[in-house]
């Protein structure tokens, strides 16, 4: 199964916490934002650097800022602020999921104290499915989650491209030569 199906799948079986190993952290999220579009849920993503982008499959311009209190390096104070937010709804009153991807996940919980997020994260657990909060912990293949923590994950492991969907990407680029046309075979072996 490919990552955005696993995820769709995930999600729709409610599993509240899911942490996807990935050395392509960047591509992964783009690919699980895309599901959260196709299924009109919200997302929102957070790291340290750069604090909390809500409504992360928007555009840039459209996008609300988040408020100060999210913009902090202190991950657990940021899932604490999300579990208090009422369930979102959509312009027809519908309950819509509230998908939040922590970047570098293991490297955000070094900076809070081990209590605080087993706390968070087992209150996140065990509240999300009724408030449709969903915590996705992005992290490469090697890192893992602490004991206490790594049960209460359904893991997804985002592998790299095999040969079929390599092609498809290859299927994709143009030559550089300005006029678009696509690679030859042998372009195409070379890659």
């Amino acid at each position: 199964m490919s990552l955005r199906s696993d995820f769709a799948h995930a999600i729709a079986a409610g599993q509240t916490t899911i942490c996807v190993k990935t050395d392509e952290q960047p591509d992964a999220i783009r690919a699980m934002l895309e599901v959260c579009k196709k299924y009109a849920w919200k997302a929102q993503v957070w790291d340290r650097m750069r604090g909390l982008k809500k409504d992360a499959g928007a555009p840039a311009a459209s996008r609300p800022k988040a408020p100060a209190s999210l913009d902090t390096p202190n991950v657990v104070a940021v899932l604490q602020e999300i579990l208090k937010e009422p369930v979102l709804k959509d312009e027809k009153g519908r309950e819509v999921p509230l998908v939040t991807f922590v970047r570098n996940f293991n490297l955000a919980l070094a900076v809070s104290r081990p209590d605080e997020i087993i706390s968070t994260v087992q209150h996140l657990a065990e509240d999300g499915k009724e408030s449709l909060k969903f915590l996705v912990a992005i992290n490469t293949p090697d890192d893992k989650l602490p004991s206490q923590l790594a049960p209460l994950f359904y893991t997804i492991n985002h592998e790299l491209p095999d040969e079929k969907e390599l092609g498809e990407i290859l299927n994709g680029i143009d030559r550089d030569d300005g006029k678009g046309e696509k690679l030859t075979e042998d372009e195409r072996r070379a890659v």
